[in-house]
């Protein structure tokens, strides 16, 4: 019998609190390897912090802080400040910095940002070459990679969040990491002359089964924001996408490709352990049963017919809460959103009868 695996859905946005940890890890793990690459070459770096002066953009309008961030994308204020950075230095810093977003108390934004190359910089220059306010250097450290990455776990100084007015906007008008063209391209090459030469020692028979490191991304990134732009709707929010995301489910069927379900993942899988028997395993993040893409199509439509039956009941003994026809709106969301209403799955969790006869 094939194998399917299940995982939940994510949009794939550094703002979903649940894909979010998760690119700002690989991003982290990239970058470490990029900033070890440029060491072996000799080359230096230093981190770079930018911030902005408040009295020109009215600090008492709440307003102000997303007509900073809309001002600084469209006029580019990084990337100008690079080349600005680079007549003022005799040189090009193509290629050789990264910069993230990072918002404060308020939604005011500032920029950490990396820069390959020089070992300092007189702060007198960086001052006259930013132009939008103070701006800090440091010598740069194996930790500068970890604070640029750290996007998702460490969203505001203020411990606040992102600020609620990028949730309305759509994933490709939210652009928190910016990089020079070709800064990626040093270690592309270095990691594919290392499988390159890693090949060569290999026997024929293990050769045909080797994937070198770098050919084992199944998407590029323009493929995957294609195909979850055809799932969600290119001009829908990132907030939509998010809470559409947290009611799906996505299956991965060996040779068949990829689907999602609208079903939450605790009640699929509970329904796939009646059906298909207890899991196999994890295999990174995605849980393993033995099954085909009808029994998982099939036991999402058993778990969102039992959880609106269980919601009814719930309904009709507390009429006062709501009413029945309510029943069909419930979510089951484990992750609460910005309130503290209990999801129909937290009443539900610990109910035995809400799986009898879920295998009928």
């Amino acid at each position: 019998m094939s194998e399917v695996f299940i995982r939940k859905a994510h949009c794939w946005s550094h703002l979903d609190p649940l894909a979010g940890p998760k690119m700002a890890r690989c991003i982290g793990q990239r970058l470490h390897r990029r900033l070890a690459l440029a060491r072996m070459n000799g080359d230096a770096w230093v981190m770079l912090t930018l911030t902005y002066d408040r009295e020109p953009y009215e600090p008492d309008d709440p307003d102000a802080p997303e007509h900073l961030y809309d001002e600084a994308a469209r006029l580019q204020h990084v990337n100008k400040f690079m080349k600005r950075l680079g007549d003022a230095l005799g040189t090009k810093f193509t290629g050789k910095w990264i910069a993230k977003v990072e918002f404060q108390k308020g939604g005011w934004l500032h920029y950490h940002l990396i820069l390959i190359g020089p070992s300092f910089i007189p702060h007198n220059t960086l001052l006259e070459t930013w132009g939008h306010g103070a701006c800090y250097v440091s010598a740069g450290t194996g930790r500068h990679a970890y604070y640029v990455s750290k996007a998702a776990r460490y969203a505001t100084k203020a411990e606040e969040g992102y600020p609620e007015w990028l949730y309305e906007r759509t994933p490709k008008a939210v652009k928190l990491y910016r990089t020079s063209p070709g800064f990626w391209t040093p270690l592309i090459e270095y990691e594919q002359a290392k499988d390159a030469e890693r090949r060569a020692t290999l026997d024929d028979d293990d050769e045909a089964t080797d994937t070198p490191t770098w050919r084992k991304r199944r998407q590029t990134i323009a493929e995957r924001d294609a195909d979850i732009d055809a799932a969600y709707g290119a001009e829908t929010t990132i907030r939509q996408r998010i809470e559409d995301a947290q009611k799906c489910v996505r299956v991965r069927v060996p040779g068949e490709g990829e689907f999602i379900v609208e079903c939450d993942e605790f009640l699929l899988r509970k329904t796939l352990d009646a059906l298909c028997g207890e899991q196999e395993r994890d295999w990174y993040g995605w849980r393993v049963y033995k099954g085909n893409a009808l029994d998982v199509r099939h036991a999402a439509r058993m778990a969102n017919a039992q959880l609106k039956r269980w919601a009814a009941d719930r309904i009709a003994e507390q009429p006062a809460a709501a009413s029945p026809d309510d029943a069909s709106s419930f979510t089951c969301n484990r992750h609460k959103n910005s309130t503290d209403q209990p999801s129909i799955l937290d009443l539900a969790w610990g109910e035995p009868d809400l799986f009898e006869g879920v295998a009928a």
